[in-house]
């Protein structure tokens, strides 16, 4: 790919990152984008774009559905600045998996406490999705298990802490 087209392209996923944050900001939980009548008035800052946007962002992962704006705007930011992508594909992974955690620990609270708001509205689909699994598979104590070490493991990749060594300094 060119330097220009690189450069056209991480403008145009800057420019919908900061749409799509826009929107996630403006979103109302009473409005999908489904039967919505042709004179509605939306109630999101960026009209019906932005209420289809915010709906299938909250429907994938809740309210953490935060971090696809961030890594548009940073893989766009890499494209525009023709600066080396794999290098730096680490972080990009590194908070989705956040993102993926986070949803699936807020569906983990509200099994806790049987708060379903939180499911329906925080969590969404894909960590609702994966908790449902694991609290089937493992049962309530494994999956406790389960989301305790991939948070241990998260924190150690990202800070690149060895774990032998934390325990064996304890």
């Amino acid at each position: 790919m060119s330097r220009r087209q690189k450069e056209i392209l991480g403008l145009l996923l800057i420019a919908f990152s900061v749409l799509s944050f826009i929107s996630l900001f403006g979103h109302d939980i009473t409005e999908s984008p489904n039967g919505l009548p042709e004179n509605y008035q939306a109630n999101n800052y960026l009209g019906f774009f932005g209420v289809w946007i915010s709906h299938y962002h909250y429907m994938l992962l809740g309210y953490t559905s935060i971090i696809f704006p961030l890594m548009g705007f940073y893989f766009g930011y890499l494209l525009f600045s023709d600066k080396n992508i794999k290098s730096n594909i680490y972080l990009i992974g590194y908070v989705f998996l956040i993102g993926v955690f986070i949803s699936v620990f807020i569906s983990y609270l509200a099994n806790i406490f049987r708060m379903d708001f939180l499911n329906n509205y925080f969590s969404g689909f894909i960590g609702f999705s994966l908790f449902t699994f694991l609290n089937h598979f493992l049962g309530f104590i494994g999956s406790t298990v389960l989301i305790f070490i991939c948070f241990v493991l998260l924190i150690t990749f990202m800070f690149k802490i060895s774990i032998y060594d934390l325990f064996n300094s304890i």
